[in-house]
C-alpha cells in the first residue's frame, strides 16, 4: 500500500472539501481489508472516494480515506458471455478504450468518463434511454470489503440484498474493490443537438421520448431557451468530428466555457440571465470584418462581424471590439482580414481581451473610454526583438494594464509551446518581477494552465504610475 499522507481533499465543484487524518492509496483487495481493519480498531471512519466528480458529501471523511488511484486493473472480459471485471478506481475512459479495442461497449453511460467505475455506480450516474436503465443497471456483480473487513462478492444470486443495495450504496456498505458489468456488442451512434424552445420541448415530449434511443434536454433559466440532445444507434460509416470541432464542441464550449459561466454566475448573479439568454440558442460568433467567411459553416446562429470602436449588444452584453497593434492575415496573402481586442460588458461588469497585439498608445484610451475591470493580455513571444513589433513582452503588458487602469491583469500568450526564442518560463518570471517593482503583484493572476479564476470584485484600479520597461 502507497504510505499514508495527510492533506485535503476537495470535489470537483468546490463545493465540498475536508482534511482526513489519513489518506492511503491501496494496491489491492487485500490491502483495502487491512486498511479498513485498522481503521476499526483505531476507531477512524473510513471512504473510499472517486475521481471527486459528484458535487455532494458522500466521500466526505474525517478520519482514513482510501484514494482508488491504485485499483485500475481489468480482470477478465468475457465478450462470449458479455462481461467485463475491472477494479473499482479504473475510470471509465480506460474501460471503454479497452472495450472499444476487443469490439464492446457498455449499453449505456453518463456524459462524461473521467468518473471511476466505483464512483459512477455509486453515486447513480444515469445517461438517458428509452429502453436502458442507468449504469447501475449494467452491474452484474459486485467485490466489496466490509465493515469488519471481510471480503466478499454479490449478485442477483448470491446475497441478492447487499447486490440491491449496494449497486448505488453511496460507499456506506463498504468499499467496493472490483465491479462486474454486462457489456454489448460496439455500436455507433449518431448525435443530433440543436437548440429548441420550452413549448415545443414540453409539446412535443412524448414524441421525443419515443421517436430516440436518448433524448435529453437542458433548460436555462430565466428564458425560453433549451438545448436538446438526440443520440440513435445506426450502421455507419462512422462521422466523427474533426479535431478542431471536436476541441471547440467538446472540450471548449461544453467544458471550459461552461465552467467558466457556471463560476461566473455563481460569484455575480447578475450574469446569469442574460448569459442564460444567449447560451439557450446555437451561439453567435463575434469576429473582425473579413474574417466572416471562415466561421460561416461553423453552426453558429449567426456571425457578427465588428470594426474598431463598434458595439453590438447581445443577448444582454454589450461587446466592442477594439484595436490593437498586429495584423489580420490567416494565410500568406489575405492581408484584407480584420484583427483588434474586445472589450464585453454585463452585470455591471467589464472584461478586456486585447488579442495579439504589440504595445501602443492605445490601451490608454480603451481604458478611459470602455473601463475595463479585467484585462487579459499577451506576454510571449518576443524574442528576437524584431517580434515585438506586433507582440509586447512583460513588462510592456504590464504597462498596457496600467495604461488601462484596470483591477486585475490576467498573462495569456505564453506557456503552452514554445512560441519563440525566449525560455518557456521566462515570460511568467519578468512578469511578476515588474509588477512587484510597480507594486502591484497582487493585481496580477498567473493561472496555471486548465485552471479557472472567478475575480472578485475591487473597488480600486490597480495604480496608474509608470512601469519599469526592460524591453
Amino acid at each position: 500500500m502507497a504510505g499514508s499522507s495527510a492533506g485535503t481533499w476537495r470535489n470537483w465543484a468546490g463545493t465540498e472539501s475536508v482534511t482526513p487524518r489519513e489518506i492511503m492509496t491501496p494496491r489491492s483487495a487485500g490491502e483495502v481489508q487491512a486498511a479498513v481493519r485498522r481503521a476499526g480498531e483505531t476507531g477512524l471512519t473510513v471512504r473510499m472516494t472517486g475521481s471527486a466528480h459528484s458535487f455532494t458529501g458522500a466521500a466526505v471523511c474525517e478520519g482514513l480515506l482510501l484514494r482508488p488511484d491504485g485499483l485500475r486493473r481489468i480482470r477478465s472480459v468475457d465478450a462470449e458471455a458479455g462481461l467485463v471485471t475491472v477494479e473499482a478506481g479504473t475510470p471509465l475512459r480506460l474501460l471503454n478504450e479497452e472495450l472499444d479495442r476487443r469490439g464492446l461497449a457498455l449499453a449505456n453511460m453518463g456524459d462524461i468518463q473521467v468518473q471511476t467505475v466505483a464512483g459512477a455506480i455509486q453515486t447513480g450516474t444515469h445517461g438517458t434511454g428509452r429502453d436502458l436503465g442507468g449504469m447501475a443497471a449494467q452491474v452484474a456483480g459486485l467485490e466489496l470489503v466490509l465493515a469488519d473487513g471481510s471480503l466478499v462478492t454479490c449478485s442477483a444470486d448470491e446475497r441478492p440484498d447487499l447486490f440491491a443495495a449496494a449497486r448505488v450504496g453511496l460507499g456506506v456498505l463498504g468499499v467496493l474493490t472490483a465491479v462486474t458489468f454486462r457489456v454489448v456488442p460496439a455500436f455507433l451512434l449518431t448525435a443530433v443537438e440543436e437548440p429548441m424552445r420550452w413549448s415545443e420541448v414540453i409539446g412535443r415530449l412524448d414524441e421525443l421520448t419515443s421517436a430516440n434511443e436518448h433524448f435529453e434536454f437542458y433548460w436555462f433559466p430565466h428564458t425560453d431557451g433549451c438545448l436538446t440532445k438526440r443520440n440513435n444507434r445506426t450502421a455507419g460509416p462512422a462521422r466523427p468530428l474533426s479535431a478542431f470541432r471536436y476541441r471547440l464542441d467538446d472540450e471548449f464550449i461544453s467544458n471550459t466555457l461552461f465552467g467558466i459561466t457556471c463560476r461566473l454566475g455563481h460569484r455575480f448573479p447578475g450574469l446569469i440571465k442574460p448569459v442564460n439568454k444567449v447560451a439557450g440558442r446555437a451561439p453567435i460568433a463575434v469576429v473582425p470584418w473579413g474574417v466572416e467567411d471562415l466561421v460561416s459553416d461553423l453552426g453558429f446562429a449567426r456571425v457578427v462581424t465588428l470594426e474598431w470602436w463598434q458595439t453590438k449588444s447581445i443577448g444582454g452584453l454589450e461587446i466592442t471590439m477594439t484595436p490593437c497593434k498586429h495584423w489580420g492575415a490567416r494565410f500568406f496573402k489575405d492581408t484584407h482580414r480584420g484583427f483588434g481586442g474586445y472589450v464585453i460588458h454585463g452585470g455591471g461588469h467589464a472584461l478586456y481581451h486585447s488579442g495579439d497585439t504589440a504595445y501602443f498608445d492605445g490601451f490608454a484610451k480603451i481604458g478611459s473610454r470602455l473601463k475595463p475591470e479585467v484585462a487579459l493580455l499577451p506576454i510571449g513571444a518576443y524574442r528576437p526583438d524584431s517580434y515585438r513589433g506586433v507582440h509586447t513582452c512583460p513588462e510592456e503588458a504590464l504597462q498596457a494594464f496600467l495604461d488601462l487602469g484596470a483591477r486585475r491583469m490576467i498573462p495569456m500568450h505564453y506557456g503552452t509551446f514554445r512560441l519563440s526564442q525566449e525560455p518557456m518560463e521566462e515570460p511568467v518570471e519578468r512578469l511578476m518581477a515588474a509588477a512587484r517593482q510597480a507594486g502591484v503583484a497582487g493585481s496580477v493572476c498567473v493561472l496555471p494552465e486548465g485552471e479557472t479564476d472567478v475575480t472578485h470584485p475591487v473597488n480600486e484600479p490597480a495604480l496608474t504610475r509608470r512601469a519599469v520597461a526592460h524591453g
